[in-house]
């Protein structure tokens, strides 16, 4: 009797807590993120112990050229612009993703460059924040401005990502003997001291999914077991394998960091739960993927080009997906505004109208159980232009939807 009574108090306590994890969010405060730098900045990124913030530039700012990276510390407001002119040069990326990735320890961004858009040889590139070093950590020698026909010998690392004890893993393209526009995908990793990179799998040649279809950055679980990665084989034309078989590997992808084994999670064909009618039948895309604080599930975001989308939850055991928030979103709902809190028990977004000035900021739980979201605020709210995906808080609850840095307190 005196158990049952324990089970029922311990169930009633944890429902408690389920329900007062989302209301205990209090936003404290709200700042245009881009107004903070002296200097125009775009891609603007939160370090992950929420002291600074990090941003490209350069004299002629554009979408997608920069030849400087700013850091910024938030509690004294002092601005430090660091070239990458005499080393790299003007890089290029890729719009809608962001190029600067920080370190777990948040001394060092990783810089991006966008084989993409431009199929220039690229590296990767790392910056100590305190000193400005700028080093290359993958150099092959070759030189990403000579004429594109005289690199079939390129090799391309792009989208990198930290795994929780500082190793670095990326994507590296080999362009074939026979025709280098058709390229061998690998999976590499850089250990911490380390100098050079380990293949961690190159399977992909054995499954449909083009070297040009991995169009965002991969995230890393945080027990460092697991990779995911979005793919979208329909936007470019470089493949490595069957075009016809390739669209239906859309979605997302799981890689085992120990024995390289890839396996497909989500399936981004079809109508996935709570989507919009804006999407309804349309070519969809896989975003912004983010773990959950336990490791059991990832947060992401389907969206046609142009639609509302809605964000997920997917189970990573099971594969099964649901919608993180139930009730109906806006048509107009931009796509970049949702963050996983660091604790993993709720998803802090944004919602916005595009006829009003005005958004309103909410929770919900993680995992999804069915309950509505909690309006934490409203605030004054116009969207930035280079607003780049954020999709995590910082260890101080801090974040940034839509290029606004928020504050909270829970």
């Amino acid at each position: 009797m005196m158990k049952r009574r324990l089970l029922i108090l311990w169930l009633i306590l944890g429902l408690a807590y389920s329900v007062n994890a989302q209301e205990r969010w209090h936003m404290e405060d709200v700042q245009n993120a881009a107004e903070l730098f002296e200097t125009n900045v775009s891609n603007i990124t939160l370090s992950p112990d929420g002291t600074m913030l990090a941003g490209t530039g350069s004299t002629f700012i554009t979408d997608h050229h920069a030849g400087q990276i700013c850091v910024l510390t938030l509690a004294t407001g002092e601005q430090t612009c660091f070239s990458t002119e005499d080393k790299l040069g003007v890089f290029t990326f890729a719009p809608g993703y962001n190029p600067l990735v920080w370190s777990p320890d948040s001394t060092t961004l990783l810089l991006a460059e966008n084989p993409l858009e431009f199929m220039a040889e690229t590296d990767l590139w790392a910056l100590d924040v305190d000193t400005g070093e700028l080093t290359n950590l993958t150099d092959d020698g070759m030189d990403a401005e000579a004429p594109r026909q005289s690199r079939s010998d390129a090799v391309i690392d792009y989208f990198p990502a930290y795994a929780p004890n500082g190793d670095i893993y990326f994507f590296r393209a080999y362009p074939s003997a026979e025709d280098d526009l058709n390229y061998t995908l690998t999976l590499q990793r850089l250990a911490v001291g380390a100098d050079a990179p380990e293949l961690i799998t190159d399977a992909f040649s054995n499954i449909p999914v083009y070297w040009t279809g991995i169009d965002a950055s991969p995230a890393i679980s945080p027990d460092g077991r697991l990779l995911v990665f979005p793919v979208d084989n329909s936007r470019y034309a470089f493949p490595v394998a069957d075009s016809d078989v390739a669209s239906q590997q859309d979605g997302l992808w799981l890689v085992e960091l120990m024995s390289g084994e890839a396996r497909q999670l989500t399936d981004a064909n079809g109508t996935p739960p709570g989507l919009p009618e804006s999407d309804q039948d349309a070519d969809m895309q896989t975003l912004h993927p983010v773990w959950a604080a336990d490791g059991a599930g990832i947060v992401f975001r389907t969206a046609s080009v142009g639609g509302a989308g809605t964000f997920l939850y997917v189970d990573v055991a099971t594969g099964d997906a649901s919608p993180v928030i139930e009730t109906d979103m806006p048509e107009s709902l931009p796509l970049h505004e949702g963050a996983v809190s660091t604790d993993g028990t709720a998803f802090v977004y944004l919602r916005h109208d595009a006829d009003a000035d005005t958004a309103q900021i909410a929770a919900a739980p993680l995992p999804p159980d069915g309950g509505d979201p909690v309006v934490i605020g409203e605030v004054e709210y116009t969207p930035s232009s280079y607003a780049v995906p954020n999709p995590t808080m910082s260890a101080d609850d801090k974040t940034l939807l839509g290029g606004w840095l928020y504050m909270f307190e829970h």
